[in-house]
């Protein structure tokens, strides 16, 4: 096993961070033989990085990167979601990864005031926008931001992909509206958004979007869950 540092800044208080650290649940990047290998996380400063780690025996080679706290970060990349002059970005989830890749959306709420955050996922004026996806190039062992969306809101659901369609499938909002939602994994544009329900009781309530059988997607939802065929 391995022990390794990273930054931790930040101290959100949004109703959904329990405390100052990561709250992205490790994923793991690299599966044939000959790929590189790595732990993939976001960090806890106020414009969060997507950080990942290599995830077995340091290459002997390999070099600490210049102002980066410890050698096993192979990678750190600032998450902007497309605002480049932002001064906070924050997600609590998972970070998508099919080969390379690794997708981050943003959970920032806008103007919560005393809102709870899921309820305030599904306003539209405070429902976060965002996503963003980087890429790793093992040919220079350099990660680096491939696209951002601005404009799509997938709040609090956490998504997921299809090697086979090229999709990430997740639960988008807008204006009233929750949908399934699939962006293409290549571009970030939309590829379809479909509505399935409007007001609180369809909030995704950070539940998971799954694939099920051929053109069907399922998903949590406040008052039990639902699905796409």
């Amino acid at each position: 096993g391995w022990i390794a540092d990273y930054e931790s800044q930040c101290a959100p208080d949004d109703g959904v961070s329990l405390g100052v650290g990561s709250g992205s649940t490790p994923s793991l990047m690299g599966t044939d033989i000959a790929d590189d290998k790595f732990v993939v996380i976001t960090d806890c400063q106020d414009v969060m990085n997507l950080v990942i780690f290599w995830r077995d025996q340091i290459p002997n080679d390999w070099e600490r990167l210049p102002g980066i706290v410890d050698r096993r970060i192979a990678g750190q990349v600032p998450v902007t979601f497309g605002n480049p002059s932002t001064n906070f970005t924050f997600s609590e989830q998972s970070v998508l990864v099919r080969g390379y890749g690794a997708m981050v959306v943003n959970n920032e709420l806008r103007n919560q005031g005393t809102r709870s955050p899921v309820v305030a996922s599904g306003i539209d004026f405070i429902a976060p926008r965002g996503a963003e996806k980087f890429e790793w190039d093992p040919s220079n062992r350099s990660l680096k931001s491939s696209w951002a969306n601005v404009e799509v809101s997938i709040p609090n659901g956490i998504p997921t992909m299809s090697q086979k369609s090229n999709l990430v499938y997740g639960v988008g909002h807008k204006r009233t509206d929750w949908s399934f939602l699939a962006l293409d994994w290549t571009t970030g544009e939309v590829n379809f958004d479909y509505p399935f329900g409007t007001g609180p009781r369809y909030n995704s309530a950070y539940a998971g979007t799954e694939i099920g059988r051929p053109g069907q997607l399922y998903t949590g939802i406040l008052t039990g869950m639902t699905h796409m065929s």
